[in-house]
């Protein structure tokens, strides 16, 4: 079964009409939360949590939610940080034709790669 997508996005009644197909990408926050309320059950629902388990402990919403329904909780973080030089080995091991760093604190290191560095502003976009 495919999902009817408005020019908004997948409505909310969709989501809950269609749950056992839907994988929602959703950030611990109030819409999120009240969106699980709305499900007539939330058997079968499980939790992908992949941000930091400090994260997790903190966020008392989300994690007595899922203890008080018994929710299935998979915990599979990987750090997304890497070494200028572990990205460097990378570079090379890849031979991309170039390079867009995004989230990092040292731009200005990209251009020891040895590629083309694109570097591109917040908010703005790149047609490949």
């Amino acid at each position: 079964m495919s999902i009817v997508r408005s020019g908004n996005g997948i409505k909310e009644d969709e989501v809950i009409a269609n749950r056992e197909q839907i994988l929602l990408l959703a950030k611990d926050n109030r819409l999120y939360r009240g969106l699980l309320g709305k499900l007539p059950s939330l058997e079968g629902v499980q939790i992908i949590w992949s941000m930091w388990i400090g994260y997790w402990e903190k966020s008392h919403d989300i994690s007595d939610l899922c203890a008080k329904n018994n929710l299935t909780i998979h915990k599979i973080h990987t750090s997304g940080h890497a070494t200028i030089q572990d990205l460097k080995s990378l570079t090379q091991a890849i031979q991309p034709k170039m390079l867009v760093p995004i989230h990092t604190f040292f731009p200005d290191q990209y251009d020891q790669f040895g590629v083309p560095v694109r570097m591109l502003k917040d908010g703005e976009m790149l047609r490949l």
